[in-house]
């Protein structure tokens, strides 16, 4: 998997504008990655925080994301970065941090979060894993 740090992040998105987000990976998101470049449709369970993957759960309309922006400065891309990480670490047990796209977008209900969806895919594009 390609890594790329804040810098790149930042670099890529001013090049290429588009809708982009940090992941805090689950081990699920891992094991998706292995076989293709992107993700599933996140788990509806907004109840439930630290659940494992069900197959059978409903889905939102794409892969939740902490939403990030071309117009950011480094130092609000870290906040968001180190935010991701809190749910790769606490929630996920991974401590891996995804850069993801999408070609749609909508709005989440948590702070700052995006649903993100590839056109003819259940959700987002991994673009690298994000290291500081």
């Amino acid at each position: 998997m390609q890594k790329m740090n804040l810098g790149q992040v930042m670099e890529l998105m001013e090049q290429e504008t588009g809708n982009y987000g940090f992941r805090g990976a689950s081990k699920h998101d891992l094991e998706t990655f292995k076989d293709g470049g992107y993700l599933d449709a996140s788990l509806d369970l907004w109840d439930e925080r630290d659940c494992d993957y069900q197959e059978g759960a409903d889905r939102l309309n794409g892969t939740s994301a902490i939403c990030i922006t071309e117009y950011m400065a480094i130092d609000e891309l870290k906040k968001w970065y180190d935010y991701a990480k809190g749910y790769a670490d606490n929630h996920h047990g991974t401590g891996v941090v995804l850069f993801v796209y999408g070609d749609n977008s909508d709005y989440g209900y948590d702070d700052h979060e995006v649903l993100l969806k590839c056109d003819f895919e259940d959700g987002a594009k991994v673009v690298a894993e994000v290291v500081l």
